[in-house]
């Protein structure tokens, strides 16, 4: 009897001493996975300072590490928002065929949407009826880690469906309003990610979204000038926000063109962050390039 009990217990122990070293042979090759892949993005630079143009080797290489982490740890979504990261980046700075970047980002939008999913699921309530009122849902979701993220990088993602796959596709899947969701959200529940990000988002939504009756007649144009002013009041630092509320300022507002043309002048002097060039490099380029015009049209 005590044989049998001690083989039992003997059992139990190695059964239970292979689940954990199962377990914890899983977390390493995650954890492998995901330092391979943030290794790779940083390298997703190279080169481009000397050509313009970005190597896509490191890009796709970040794309399966941080696909492979998320799918090995779904519980975290850490490793999520870096796969939407990356896949965006491809799909917006990585020299493709259109039907190649429209294939990343119908993968985008599907882990972003997932992650969304995921953070609803955990604050339930509210937060799981898209119907439901603003107040609630947010409210719902504020004590949810990671939650401000998700709706974030889903807006992110969407809004970069949209450019690839058209207006017309847009529309049909009711981009604009999925845009709006997403970004009111991410402005409420993570202010400060991305130096204003889900600000910046829905600032320009409403400066540049065309307002059509019955699809975005919500679109505010003095609430997107707002919007923006505050995101550049605030973050400073990331030129987009910058950017942004010049081109609102001159687009919705002529009679602050002074505004605006002081903002470019100050992009005029920044140079990107080394760790975003990339990114920060077509901000600034974009800013150059309206700096250039304005000062054409004041000198006729």
């Amino acid at each position: 009897m005590r044989s049998a009990i001690l083989c039992g217990a003997v059992g139990r122990a190695l059964a239970g001493g292979l689940l954990a070293a199962a377990c914890a042979g899983a977390a390493s090759a995650t954890a492998f996975e995901e330092q391979r892949a943030a290794t790779c993005w940083a390298a997703r630079h190279r080169g481009f300072e000397a050509t313009g143009r970005v190597d896509p080797a490191p890009v796709r290489c970040a794309i399966e590490g941080f696909g492979a982490a998320a799918a090995a740890a779904p519980e975290r979504l850490e490793p999520r928002f870096r796969e939407i990261e990356a896949l965006w980046f491809a799909a917006h700075f990585v020299r493709m065929p259109g039907g190649e970047a429209r294939t990343l980002l119908d993968r985008c939008v599907e882990v972003a949407e997932g992650a969304v999913a995921e953070v609803a699921r955990r604050a339930g309530g509210a937060a799981l009826d898209p119907g439901a009122d603003f107040e609630l849902r947010a409210a719902a979701l504020a004590p949810i880690p990671g939650a401000g993220a998700a709706h974030f990088w889903a807006a992110i993602a969407w809004g970069e469906w949209a450019l690839q796959h058209g207006a017309l596709a847009a529309l049909a899947r009711g981009v604009p309003t999925r845009l709006r969701r997403h970004a009111e959200l991410a402005a409420r529940l993570a202010p400060g990610l991305r130096d204003g990000g889900g600000l910046r988002l829905l600032g320009r939504l409403h400066a540049s979204l065309p307002r059509i009756p019955g699809l975005t007649g919500w679109v505010d144009r003095a609430r997107g000038v707002e919007l923006l002013r505050e995101a550049a009041a605030r973050w400073p630092g990331d030129p987009r926000n910058r950017l942004f509320l010049a081109e609102a300022l001159l687009e919705r507002d002529p009679s602050s063109s002074g505004e605006a043309l002081a903002l470019l002048e100050d992009l005029a002097n920044d140079r990107a962050d080394p760790e975003e060039r990339v990114e920060q490099a077509e901000t600034l380029h974009a800013a150059a390039d309206l700096l250039r015009r304005l000062s054409v049209e004041r000198a006729r």
